[in-house]
């Protein structure tokens, strides 16, 4: 059997491929970079991605880089003005029977990196620019810029919300700007005011938002600020003046305004979405994690959703066994619930950057409702499980 070609060592490449080799299948990830890194600071875990991380014996080691905030407090930008507390851990163990994490993106790819090298069935390939694919009787041909070619039974293509296998492979709609940018930084916790830096916070603003959030056994508060505003640049790692930041949070209440002050070195990088639009499924390729469906983060679901896709394809191929059978059916089975997310996360980013009389109806709103119901509409996507392998 031919292994696996996986395009793109990221958070969704590996899983998959720790996913595969979890069902018996080999595959070969093909990373551009020199080393396995990723680009940013936080992310957020919800049961159901921790429910793939759970099967694939990573737990543990997840647990030793991971944070458990127990609440989610959301506030006015300009007031300070706490609008609802989420009992988000009690919550998720309640419900769900596993925590809500936060962690370095550096350490849950580490967590990731280390479980697939540990995998006789899993090979980790740098430095490997994917130039060409051709796709025959025999399965899939890869070549790389530096003449290496590589054989396997199908393709996967987790390279990312600018992918090559989504545009150039597939010829499907690159992923749009959509007019906002998304400004990170990571502070030691001991800088900042006094707060309340161990839940995960949500500063809701005209035109702009901040969500904060504890790392590294609460040593670290990652700050991410997303403003409305053009960028040019494809960049995951631009550095930032902070004087659009200065314009922009001068003016919002304490702490969010001291803690924005207390970064000197602030990461810029555009925000682009793409819809999980439906290939032809003539070909042994398919697409998972930001290359088919790249979110907006006003869900904290972009992980979560590759997490979930490794699972689901690992499963399809398990029981279809045809390469292509078994992209036509992780297509079926992932588009609907996909789209609805990617749907779902355009809409808060409408609702979070309100001003005027829209924001004061989403605040009184937000100030009613019991902060069981607001949890309670978030079963749906917390308490996805992954698909049986057989």
């Amino acid at each position: 059997m031919d292994p696996v070609l996986i395009v793109g060592g990221g958070i969704a490449g590996l899983t998959t491929a720790l996913a595969l080799a979890d069902t018996g299948r080999a595959s070969i990830v093909l990373e551009r970079a020199a080393v396995f890194s990723e680009v940013g600071a936080g992310l957020q875990i919800s049961p159901n991605a921790a429910s793939v991380l759970d099967r694939l014996g990573l737990t543990d080691a997840l647990d030793r880089v991971a944070v458990v905030p127990e609440h989610i407090v959301m506030r006015t930008a300009t007031t300070g003005t706490k609008l609802a507390t989420l009992p988000i851990g009690r919550f998720c163990r309640s419900r769900f029977s596993r925590p809500y994490r936060v962690v370095h993106r550096a350490d849950l790819l580490q967590v990731l990196v280390d479980a697939a090298a540990g995998s006789p069935l899993i090979s980790l390939v740098v430095s490997t620019d994917v130039t060409d694919v051709q796709f025959g009787p025999a399965g899939v041909k890869v070549g790389a810029a530096d003449g290496r070619r590589f054989q396997g039974g199908l393709l996967i293509g987790a390279d990312g919300v600018w992918s090559t296998i989504r545009t150039e492979t597939l010829g499907l709609p690159a992923a749009v700007p959509t007019g906002r940018t998304a400004w990170r930084a990571t502070v030691e916790t001991a800088a900042l005011p006094d707060a309340d830096w161990a839940s995960i916070g949500l500063w809701m603003g005209p035109k702009a938002h901040l969500v904060h959030y504890p790392l590294r056994d609460r040593a670290l508060v990652n700050l991410v600020a997303v403003l409305s505003e053009p960028m040019a640049e494809k960049s995951w790692d631009a550095a930032a003046d902070r004087v659009a930041l200065d314009a922009v949070f001068g003016e919002w209440a304490d702490p969010a305004r001291a803690a924005i002050a207390t970064v000197r070195s602030w990461r810029r990088w555009p925000l682009y979405s793409s819809r999980p639009d439906r290939y032809p499924a003539d070909r042994p390729v398919v697409l998972v994690g930001d290359a088919w469906h790249a979110t907006l983060p006003f869900m904290a679901q972009g992980a979560a959703m590759a997490i979930e896709d490794a699972a689901v394809l690992a499963a399809c191929l398990a029981k279809a066994g045809n390469p292509v059978s078994a992209a036509e059916s992780f297509q079926k089975l992932r588009a609907k619930r996909t789209r609805s997310l990617v749907d779902l996360a355009a809409r808060n980013g409408r609702i979070y950057h309100m001003s005027g009389a829209a924001a004061f109806a989403r605040n009184m709103t937000l100030s009613a409702l019991p902060a069981g119901r607001l949890l309670s509409g978030l079963s749906w996507i917390y308490g996805w499980k992954p698909p049986p392998l057989s």
